[in-house]
């Protein structure tokens, strides 16, 4: 739009320049004709070669005047028509009060325009001291004026585009209208949005706080643990080692269960007996370098192991060694306690 405007308002400055300057050559150029025949004369008399020159140029002086006739009045027309333009172009000035922001960059090349004329305007001054110059600005006076009734029509053409580009922008104002009422209802569901993020935000960050608390209270239980546990191996051997219990109460309502693993010598593959003792019988061979639980532990320190084909029997702890011991809480139930 305001490419388009910037062209209707060059063209209409072009226009109206034009004919001003057009008007003002004419004047000048009438009043100078009289000078011009005066100064022919004066040449005819100080050149006599060049009489026969000055009377063709007179005649063709006077065919000027006529064509000068016929423009002044071809003038007259357009300058009639220049103002009906000017008249209608006013009226549409009124429809683009709205668009004189955008238009207030176009002072400013209308300024340049101006001072282009203006030293255009000395440029003519100075070349209408040769009359052959002036003969050919009648004649470009003539592609001129065609050129300028080209223009006329260009106008009307323009003029008719700016209709109906005023039409489709007032259409486009109306559909901004609705997006902009539309973004507001937008902008209005995003503030609903933000409070419940914010609301979720806040009850992520509670939740998040109560982990802490959580965690907190977790590492403090692991470390009560991990004494417990350290407790328990330095008193294992003591304990469990010669036992045949499996488990031990603590206090807080804890009960420890101990799992008890003994490792077979890689060596050879010692016997397993039926009983807990040399001379009972051999129901078995533990494999070398495997790990057993251990089930239970007689009186005399043999330990109950169950064999890979599940039968369970007695192995002395000399073919081996105890490897390792597993410690598991269970927090009983006050309520169920007798």
């Amino acid at each position: 739009l305001e490419m388009m405007v910037s062209d209707q308002n060059e063209l209409i400055a072009s226009l109206n320049s034009d004919m001003q300057k057009k008007t003002d050559q004419i004047d000048q150029l009438k009043s100078e004709n009289d000078d011009n025949a005066l100064l022919l004369y004066m040449l005819g008399n100080s050149i006599s070669d060049k009489e026969s020159k000055i009377e063709s140029l007179s005649s063709a002086l006077s065919e000027k005047e006529q064509q000068l006739d016929t423009l002044t009045a071809a003038f007259e027309s357009v300058s009639d028509q220049t103002e009906a333009l000017k008249k209608e172009c006013a009226e549409k000035d009124t429809q683009l009060d709205s668009y004189s922001a955008l238009l207030a960059q176009n002072d400013s090349r209308i300024t340049d325009l101006d001072y282009n004329l203006e030293a255009q305007s000395k440029t003519i001054e100075d070349q209408k001291n040769e009359l052959a110059v002036r003969a050919g600005l009648i004649d470009n006076l003539q592609s001129d004026l065609i050129a300028a009734e080209e223009q006329i029509s260009e106008l009307n053409a323009d003029i008719e585009k700016k209709d109906s580009q005023i039409i489709a922008l007032t259409a486009d104002l109306d559909q901004l209208g609705i997006e902009a009422d539309s973004l507001k209802e937008e902008i209005s569901s995003s503030d609903m949005q933000k409070k419940s993020f914010q609301t979720d935000l806040d009850a992520r960050d509670e939740r998040i706080e109560k982990l802490e608390k959580e965690k907190t209270l977790l590492e403090q239980q692991l470390s009560l643990s991990s004494a417990k546990v350290n407790e328990l191996q330095n008193l294992y051997i003591d304990t469990f080692a010669s036992s045949s219990g499996s488990s031990v109460s603590l206090s807080d309502n804890e009960t420890v269960h101990v799992v008890r693993r003994f490792l077979v010598r890689n060596t050879d593959s010692p016997n397993v007996h039926k009983k807990p003792a040399l001379d009972s019988r051999i129901i078995g061979h533990a494999r070398s370098s495997t790990e057993y639980e251990i089930l239970d532990v007689s009186i005399n320190g043999w330990y109950l192991i169950c064999l890979e084909n599940g039968k369970t029997g007695w192995i002395h702890p000399s073919v081996g060694t105890l490897s390792t011991v597993e410690f598991s809480f269970v927090q009983e139930n006050p309520e169920s306690a007798p």
